[in-house]
């Protein structure tokens, strides 16, 4: 559908207003406070209702606005009031060519004409974020934000992996090992256990020695306390019978005196002396019996030392420690071995990951490029950078105002390809070039571009005065035209 009639009836500045949109540009003219903006606010209220419109849309003086464009087969039309309690409020209706006018709903309308904007300078003054964000519209389904969040995330913790890889390797080059080192540690501990067993099997040895010599000597002693024992029993006898004679004598002394007793004194006698004969015997039986005492357990400690044989070698703990410290040094090589092994590892890990970083964006990228080769865009040549987009490999911002232009226009009849409208506000600062673009976007894309001018620059321009439609002028000489 394309709009061909325009109406326009105390709206803004305008008074009434009536012109044909022709097939290509349309140009609408006039000085400033002519009502060529209001021309083209009217048109934005026609299509989208109240809610473009400003604050006072209705001529002052006047009751009511009235729209009435010729859209494809039908015209619609769109009237604005003002209630008693001063609300604005507006309606909506076809009048189809040739039939009777029916009433249509502003979501009717919006169906038919679906999502539009107008005006390219509305997305050529957008920021880049602005420009990406209203392109990517255009790729449903992939999130160009996370896209690239993950992206940038991967990227920085690619380059800090690459960087631990780097330094990895470099810690590896610098641990040097000599060939034969051994892959696996020697057991420093057990060789510390072996010297400590060594050491207390050598003291518990010594110890044994000083228990066996103790024995001996012991034994020794024993073996002369019976040579003592043995020895007194041939002083038993002398000193017994030294003893009885001195008794002796002094009884015989007594004899004289004592006859009368003999018998009793010789009764005594012959007790003393039986007594006398069984005490060197109890004296001479305990002797031997302390020497034979002596003697077997001179002889059972004896008997104790032949049978425990020799004692060992003792352990040679010199040579444990010299084993412990060979351990030692060979278990720091194999560290340093360890420590390169991990430290390779490492590195090998975090390139490992890096490719796998590699991976995950090159897939995005594929992700995105097969996301964007999908979708429906407005025109060839489009790609979407990080937040930004380019046209034929062009930041977008560096483009020529003639490709922003071209890409502008067709962003709006993708928009909307059945209403096949756009403006320019400020098309005086355009220069030949642009309003020959213009042209050639207009034939390219079929679609109908109003622009808005001060001076008239074609012949057949709409130009507006006093709120009026009034003749074309001759073409004026332009000032020098910004592109």
């Amino acid at each position: 559908m394309r709009l061909t009639e325009l109406e326009i009836e105390n709206y803004q500045k305008i008074t009434l207003v009536q012109f044909t949109v022709k097939r290509g540009v349309t140009e609408i003219a006039g000085p400033n406070g002519a009502g060529k903006s209001s021309a083209l606010n009217a048109i934005a209220v026609w299509l989208d209702g109240l809610r473009a419109a400003p604050a006072e849309p209705i001529r002052h003086g006047a009751l009511r606005s009235r729209i009435r464009g010729r859209l494809g087969e039908m015209y619609v039309i769109r009237t604005i009031e003002r209630t008693k309690k001063g609300e604005l409020t507006t309606q909506i209706k076809f009048e189809p060519v040739g039939e009777k006018a029916y009433p249509v709903t502003q979501k009717q309308l919006t169906d038919l004409i679906g999502e539009h904007n107008l005006d390219p300078n509305d997305f050529l003054g957008l920021d880049v974020k602005g420009k990406f964000d209203a392109m990517r519209a255009f790729v449903p389904g992939f999130d160009f934000a996370k896209c690239k969040q993950l992206n940038d995330a991967d990227y920085s913790r690619r380059t800090e992996a690459n960087k631990l890889a780097k330094d990895s390797e470099a810690a590896a080059e610098l641990i040097t090992i000599p060939p034969g080192t051994p892959t696996e540690s020697i057991d420093e501990q057990a060789l510390v256990r072996e010297l400590q067993e060594a050491g207390q099997f050598n003291t518990e040895l010594e110890a044994r020695r000083n228990r066996r010599s103790q024995v001996a000597a012991s034994a020794q002693c024993h073996r002369d306390a019976a040579a003592v024992h043995l020895a007194a029993i041939e002083q038993v006898r002398p000193a017994k019978l030294q003893e009885h004679a001195t008794w002796l004598a002094g009884q015989q002394a007594e004899i004289a005196e004592l006859e009368q007793k003999i018998a009793a004194i010789r009764t005594r006698i012959t007790a003393a002396a039986d007594q006398a004969e069984k005490s060197i015997v109890e004296g001479e039986n305990e002797i031997r019996a302390q020497a034979a005492a002596a003697t077997a357990e001179a002889e059972r400690l004896e008997k104790l030392l032949a049978d425990a044989g020799e004692l060992p070698i003792a352990k040679n703990a010199d040579d444990i420690t010299a084993r412990i410290n060979q351990a030692r040094a060979t278990n720091a090589l194999v560290r340093r071995a360890e420590e390169r092994a991990r430290h390779v590892s490492t590195a090998k890990r975090y390139r490992d990951e890096s490719e796998q970083l590699t991976a995950s964006m090159e897939a995005r990228e594929t992700a995105k490029q097969k996301a964007i080769g999908d979708a429906q865009l407005p025109i060839a040549g489009i790609e979407f950078g990080d937040g930004e987009i380019r046209y034929n490999g062009v930041p977008f911002e560096q483009a020529s105002t003639a490709q922003k232009l071209t890409v502008a226009i067709a962003r709006i009849v993708a928009l909307q390809p059945k209403l096949r409208l756009a403006w320019i506000r400020d098309a005086s600062l355009f220069d030949d070039d642009a309003l020959a673009t213009l042209d050639r976007l207009a034939q390219e894309f079929e679609c109908d571009i109003l622009i808005e001018t001060v001076r008239p620059v074609a012949n057949d321009a709409v130009v507006l005065q006093d709120g009026h439609v009034r003749a074309a002028e001759a073409p004026q000489p332009q000032a020098e035209a910004v592109a």
